[in-house]
């Protein structure tokens, strides 16, 4: 789930991975691309509806500035208007005509023509006050544009006048077979038809189960609750069948089986679903839950544990032999995250919020800002009153850097 960073090499790399991290291929769309110094690595990707670019402008351009952007890759998505006639090879227009001088002294020679056509033809690309609109807002907040225009399967530069850049601008089939889109196919990142067929697609992964099942699950979670009050009240478990413990082992153990290539859906019976989403409801294994693919983001121990203790012992810490790499926490966040829309599918409505909400926060935490998004309002519709679902939510719609993108950010 880590965000793909690359280079800005091409526009097509660019627009490559803007596309894919929507999820979707946007259509009447303004999107932007932050792109941070010193070395110029993505950074946040955003879009707006054309119909309310005047209104997102200044909020896209605020959000891309406290991304760290110096550089913005624009692009205006648009199937509206036609690209005007190319203009004839070598056309010109004279700034100046001479005057024929009398006397000895010869005629100056007339100034070298200014090739101003394609210019003027590009001051008349469709989109063209939408792209500029959103460059005047960039450079306002000390960020520098580059604009492009998407408009049916060309890529047309609203800047460039150099070879590179033909003013009947480049096919976009170059795009799908970029190194970016290749990277992320191979990393699960699918492409939408449309935004439509995307929400659909985030909507379906965590639609309620059948009744019978959910009722069952309903059945064990009533179960769990007492195992945790009777605990909790008289210490009765052995030690390793606390309930946090068992949780927490569960939740590894789904982690690991994940990492062995799991099916999408995770064979979990009643009960098990069970102790996990009540675990998800109490904050300290919850946030060991978190803490587990998100280590950037990790709560201190609630039992008072330091950063450096490693202790394989404490039920609440990850324990040090368990350290990843960086492939692996992604490969973690991805199963995380499938495992959560799973745990929503067979959770009783009063229980749908906490998978949700963590979902919502890993995929935050990794840079996929609008399913994130979503899923935070629906928990948030199952518990107005979620407060994990809350904070992700204000943090995606203020443009707040989750934490993985601020350490990406210090790392340059």
């Amino acid at each position: 789930m880590e965000p793909t960073v690359i280079r800005s090499s091409s526009p097509f790399e660019v627009l490559a991975l803007a596309e894919r991290t929507l999820g979707f291929r946007p259509r009447e769309s303004l999107v932007v691309v932050s792109l941070r110094p010193p070395r110029w690595r993505s950074g946040l990707v955003a879009r707006a509806d054309l119909a309310d670019v005047e209104v997102a402008v200044p909020e896209l351009a605020r959000h891309l500035r406290a991304d760290g952007a110096g550089r913005a890759f624009v692009a205006v998505v648009t199937d509206r208007g036609e690209l005007p006639a190319s203009p004839s090879r070598g056309a010109t227009r004279l700034t100046s005509v001479p005057v024929q001088r009398r006397g000895d002294r010869p005629a100056p020679l007339p100034p070298a023509p200014v090739r101003t056509a394609r210019r003027d033809r590009r001051e008349h690309l469709p989109g063209a006050d939408a792209a500029h609109l959103a460059a005047a807002a960039l450079r306002d907040q000390g960020v520098q544009p580059e604009l492009w225009l998407v408009h049916r399967g060309r890529l047309v530069s609203y800047t460039c006048e150099r070879p590179c850049c033909p003013p009947e601008g480049l096919p976009l089939a170059e795009v799908d077979s970029t190194r970016v889109a290749a990277e992320m196919v191979l990393a699960g990142r699918g492409l939408a038809g449309g935004r439509e067929e995307w929400e659909a697609a985030q909507l379906a992964a965590v639609a309620p189960a059948d009744h019978g099942v959910v009722s069952g699950v309903g059945e064990q979670l009533e179960l769990a609750d007492l195992r945790w009050r009777r605990w909790e009240r008289d210490g009765w478990a052995e030690p390793g069948a606390e309930p946090p413990v068992v949780a927490l082992a569960l939740w590894r153990g789904l982690l690991e089986v994940g990492r062995e290539g799991a099916a999408a859906d995770p064979a979990l019976g009643a009960e098990a679903a069970a102790v996990l989403l009540d675990a998800l409801g109490r904050i300290p294994v919850r946030d060991a839950v978190l803490g587990s693919v998100v280590p950037e983001a990790a709560p201190p121990c609630p039992l008072g544990c330091g950063p450096d203790d490693g202790d394989d012992d404490c039920p609440l810490c990850w324990p040090a032999s368990a350290a990843r790499t960086a492939a692996e926490h992604d490969d973690d966040a991805a199963t995380a995250v499938r495992l959560l829309q799973h745990l929503a599918r067979l959770a009783p409505p009063d229980h749908r919020a906490a998978p949700l909400g963590c979902a919502a926060y890993v995929l935050w935490s990794r840079g996929a800002c609008a399913p994130a998004g979503l899923l935070a309002e629906l928990a948030l519709r199952d518990d107005p009153g979620h407060s994990l679902s809350g904070l992700v939510l204000q943090s995606v719609r203020l443009g707040v850097p989750p934490p993985s993108v601020q350490e990406a950010r210090r790392a340059g």
